[in-house]
């Protein structure tokens, strides 16, 4: 198989027939066909479905499915972005858990934000915090906002407990399989930083791990 890249307005060559692509939304791809008359340009699942068809379609504009994209960069200057980004790369998964050492109470602002964008949390969301942004004499993090989220957003069964680790690690763990990598701390998303989806093996059992050894908010 030879694999090109093109961008829109850009052709490739075929024979006598010409493929273009018109245009990217989306994650599809508009390609627009050129080809003799005598030559059937169909999609191949009308192929697959009538293999002896042999009457050409005329040309036309044919869409094609990309792959959603699992990397991004976030950029310091467009926290708006960076939050759709966020929400985009969440998809059509639910968010189970969260683990963020510096999760604080702006932090569910941030949550609301991502949510409004498309995302879904799980009834039963877990949290995972640093055991000091609720201990301090102002403390960064309380029980009464977390409930009081939870209520708001239609959580029945969420929960947040700290740890007393220093681990700086940050990902989200969502349906599917999934974990959603990211560098920053949710209460700041305007920073320079990279996202990515990876699948959860590791970061679910690490996960576990330190929840059963944290405390309850």
């Amino acid at each position: 198989m030879l694999v090109m890249s093109r961008a829109p307005g850009e052709s490739i060559s075929v024979g006598d027939t010409q493929i273009s692509v018109v245009g990217m939304a989306r994650g599809r791809v508009r390609l627009g066909i050129k080809a003799p008359r005598d030559v059937p340009v169909m999609r191949q699942e009308m192929a697959d479905r009538c293999p002896g068809l042999q009457t050409p379609e005329p040309p036309s504009t044919i869409l094609v499915e990309l792959p959603p994209k699992t990397t991004a960069r976030l950029s310091a200057a467009s926290p708006a972005t960076n939050l759709a980004t966020i929400a985009r790369l969440v998809g059509a998964s639910e968010i189970q858990a969260i683990f963020d050492p510096y999760l604080e109470n702006k932090t569910f602002a941030t949550l609301t934000d991502i949510l409004s964008l498309g995302a879904s949390v799980s009834d039963n969301v877990r949290l995972l915090a640093g055991a000091k942004m609720a201990q301090r004499k102002r403390p960064r993090l309380t029980k009464t906002f977390a409930a009081l989220w939870f209520t708001q957003s239609g959580v029945e069964a969420g929960e947040v407990r700290l740890m007393s680790s220093d681990e700086h690690r940050r990902f989200m763990l969502l349906s599917g399989g999934k974990a959603l990598i990211f560098g920053m701390s949710l209460n700041s998303i305007a920073k320079n930083e990279a996202a990515h989806l990876e699948p959860d093996t590791e970061d679910r059992a690490f996960f576990e791990s330190m929840w059963a050894a944290a405390t309850p908010l």
